[in-house]
Parts: C-alpha cells; sequence; structure tokens
C-alpha cells in the first residue's frame, strides 16, 4: 500500500502558473512511489 501525500500548490502572485507546473512536476516525480492528492489554493 502506497503512503499518501497532499501536494499544495496554486496561490494568488503572480508566479501562480509557475508553482502549478512546478507541482505538475513534483506529482509525476513522487506517483511511482506514493499516492498524490494535490490541493489547488
Amino acid at each position: 500500500m502506497k503512503k499518501r501525500i497532499a501536494l499544495l500548490t496554486g496561490g494568488e502572485s503572480a508566479e501562480r502558473e509557475v508553482a502549478l507546473l512546478s507541482a505538475k512536476n513534483v506529482q509525476t516525480a513522487l506517483l511511482s512511489r506514493f499516492e498524490v492528492e494535490v490541493f489547488d489554493f
């Protein structure tokens, strides 16, 4: 059974799109070992 991880991303700054793209890359890297739930704030 894989461990579950929460990945927080987004925000209200001008860097929002960069944060979303970075989170997607992190999620992809983690999926082989963890169950990843992404939360966009």
